[in-house]
């Protein structure tokens, strides 16, 4: 093998290889994630509520999250053994509520147990059973108990409020909620979860 060969080819692996030790990474990470301590996600994010990052990665102001927090603490915390302590109980609801914000997956017993008494829907199976009757009457749609739409509602943006109302749709709107019986009258109203 001739020497310009072995140079050529010595050139080309020692580029290569400080080619990669240079490069800088290939995907990103928020400085939060990276300073870190064990337990103690929420009070990173809530160090940096006002930049946004805390309401983006909760999908919830902390006022809602510090509700729902409190509800549902006995039934997801846990006790420290000796071998390892246990992830807090914060930690746990906002990398829940995380990752149910990112894809659609079955919820949270807790969550739910935890908020049942918020909604205000028919008290008992007759109420249930009269509004299932109506839309099998009226519409020929049997066993069905409501009818359920959310809509933007357009709004000008409030002041100081950033990108907290900017949608997918290039405007500042709110996101209207409803569930309606058979008779168009409305059972549960929600505005701007």
């Amino acid at each position: 093998m001739s020497s310009p060969l072995v140079a050529s080819a010595a050139y080309i692996l020692f580029h290569y290889v400080l080619d990669d030790y240079r490069r800088p990474p290939r995907f990103w990470e928020s400085d939060i994630y990276k300073k870190r301590r064990p337990n103690s996600l929420v009070l990173e994010l809530k160090s940096q509520e006002l930049s946004g990052h805390y309401k983006n990665f909760m999908r919830m102001s902390s006022s809602n999250f510090e509700y729902l927090y409190n509800l549902i603490l006995p039934a997801i915390q846990k006790q420290d053994t000796r071998f390892r302590k246990a992830i807090s109980a914060q930690d746990k609801l906002a990398l829940t509520l995380r990752f149910l914000a990112d894809q659609i997956y079955p919820k949270s017993q807790a969550i739910i147990n935890g908020l049942k008494d918020n909604v205000k829907l028919p008290n008992n199976p007759q109420e249930w059973l009269k509004i299932a009757d109506a839309f099998d009457e009226l519409w020929n749609f049997p066993h069905c108990i409501g009818a359920v739409d959310g809509k933007h509602v357009v709004l000008q943006a409030p002041v100081n409020s950033g990108t907290e109302f900017y949608n997918y749709k290039g405007n500042f709107s709110i996101v209207l909620f409803i569930l309606a019986d058979a008779n168009y009258q409305i059972k549960f109203v929600d505005v701007g979860c």
